[in-house]
C-alpha cells in the first residue's frame, strides 16, 4: 500500500467526525477535547544528548459516534548524531451499539527510523464492549480483524492478516491524578506485535499535569541486526484543552 493510499485512508476516517455530525447528531462546534504532552531533556559532559517527545490526542463524542485521534513524535540525539526518530499517527471511530458495546475502526501509521521498517501501518475493524464503568474506573475490551502493511528499508513490501485483541484501562485515583494502562497483542501470518502503555500523571494546575510513562513493543521478527524489543520511558507535561 503506497503511501497516497495510506493518507486518502487516514484523511478519510480523520474527516468522518464532520460528517456525521452533519446528520445531527452533535452540532457543537466545540465538541472536541483533548491533550497536547511535551518532553524534552538535554545533557553536557561526557556525552551531549539531546530527546524531544512530542504528543497530541483529541476525541469527540457524538449521540452514537466517538472519534479518536493520536498523533506522537519521539526524537533523540547523541553527540549531535539521530539515534532515535519515530513518528505515529492513528485515527479511530466507534459506533455505539447500545449502553456497554460498540463497533469500531481504526487506521494507524508508524515509520520507526531505525526499527529496520519504512513503515508498518494496521486498517481493522471490530467490535467493543466497555465491561467496567463507573465513577472512577473504566475498562475497555476489544477484538477485531484486519491487515497489516509492512515496508523494510530495503524497499520490500509485505501484507499479512491480523487479529487484534485489546484492553483499555482507566482510573482516576483522585480529583487530581489517574491511571492508565493499555495493552494490545495483534498477531498476523507472519509478525506478532505486543504493546503495553502505562501511564501515571498528576496535576500541577488547571489544565496541567506532569505525567510519568513506561511503553513495550515487541515484534515476534524484526529485520536482521535488530531489536524485537522496544521500551520507552518518558515524563512529560501535558496540558488539557
Amino acid at each position: 500500500m503506497n503511501n497516497k493510499v495510506k493518507l486518502v485512508l487516514l484523511a478519510s476516517l480523520m474527516a468522518s467526525g464532520p460528517a456525521f455530525a452533519e446528520d445531527g447528531e452533535d452540532k457543537n462546534p466545540n465538541a472536541w477535547k483533548g491533550a497536547g504532552e511535551v518532553g524534552v531533556s538535554s545533557t553536557s559532559g561526557n556525552t551531549d544528548t539531546q530527546s524531544v517527545n512530542i504528543a497530541l490526542a483529541g476525541e469527540r463524542s457524538a449521540e452514537l459516534w466517538t472519534y479518536l485521534l493520536d498523533f506522537s513524535t519521539q526524537y533523540k540525539a547523541d553527540d549531535g548524531k539521530s539515534t532515535a526518530e519515530k513518528y505515529f499517527v492513528q485515527a479511530k471511530a466507534d459506533r455505539k451499539l447500545g449502553d456497554r458495546d460498540y463497533l469500531f475502526g481504526l487506521i494507524n501509521y508508524e515509520n520507526d527510523k531505525f526499527s529496520g521498517f519504512n513503515y508498518q501501518s494496521n486498517l481493522i475493524g471490530g467490535v467493543g464492549t466497555r465491561f467496567l464503568d463507573d465513577a472512577t474506573m473504566t475498562l475497555d475490551g476489544e477484538a477485531g480483524l484486519g491487515v497489516r502493511f509492512n515496508e523494510i528499508d530495503s524497499g520490500k513490501s509485505s501484507n499479512e492478516l491480523i487479529l487484534r485483541l485489546a484492553g483499555d484501562y482507566n482510573w482516576k485515583i483522585s480529583k487530581t491524578s489517574a491511571f492508565q494502562q493499555t495493552l494490545s497483542i495483534e498477531p498476523g501470518q507472519d509478525i506478532t506485535i505486543v504493546r503495553s502503555y502505562t501511564a501515571l500523571s498528576a496535576n500541577v494546575a488547571d489544565h496541567l499535569a506532569m505525567k510519568a510513562s513506561f511503553e513495550i513493543k515487541h515484534s515476534s521478527d524484526v529485520p536482521s541486526g535488530k531489536d524485537k524489543t522496544d521500551t520507552t520511558t518518558l515524563l512529560s507535561l501535558v496540558y488539557d484543552f
